[in-house]
């Protein structure tokens, strides 16, 4: 039993997977604390608000790639597919840009 389990490849991606989660969490859980004492309150606070920014646009763009990844296996003729991915790209482009200028807008 020991061995079918040492052998299974599921199992042992698994593993690296988890290792590599844990490895962030733990990385995450110092990383705040050295840095509430290396900024200032206020230095603090700008680096949370680009993080919070990071984080959800992170969701955002989380999102187009289900939608990609089902116009790519849903859709049967390859022009209208690459349609669809070049107009959710331009979009896409669109979105960083206008998030972007109105980060640097706040920051100036």
């Amino acid at each position: 039993m020991i061995n079918s389990i040492k052998k299974d490849t599921f199992l042992k991606h698994y593993a690296i997977y988890f290792t590599g989660s844990m490895l962030v969490a733990a990385l995450n859980y110092f990383f705040y604390p050295i840095l509430s004492r290396m900024l200032s309150p206020s230095d603090f606070g700008d680096v949370q608000v680009f993080i919070s920014l990071i984080t959800q646009a992170g969701i955002l763009f989380g999102a187009f790639t289900i939608v990609a990844v089902n116009v790519t296996a849903n859709t049967e003729d390859p022009n209208e597919r690459n349609a669809i991915l070049t107009e959710l790209q331009r979009t896409c482009f669109w979105i960083i840009g206008a998030v972007s200028v109105m980060f640097v807008s706040f920051h100036l």
